[in-house]
């Protein structure tokens, strides 16, 4: 079995990543994969992008 954590928080190092790095933590002592997708890696670009789509919302 493998968990995936998405963290959309600005901040890499925030509560958010923290609150999952510590359910990883424990999963991982269960012998359970895990993996972390970081969203705040986006590109300028495409973070622009995703802007411009909001306030179109």
């Amino acid at each position: 079995m493998k968990v995936i954590g998405i963290n959309g928080s600005p901040r890499k190092a925030g509560n958010t990543a923290i609150l999952i790095q510590t359910v990883f933590d424990e999963l991982t002592k269960l012998g359970i994969e895990t993996e972390l997708i970081q969203l705040s890696n986006k590109q300028k670009g495409e973070e622009k992008c995703s802007q411009k789509t909001m306030r179109s919302l």
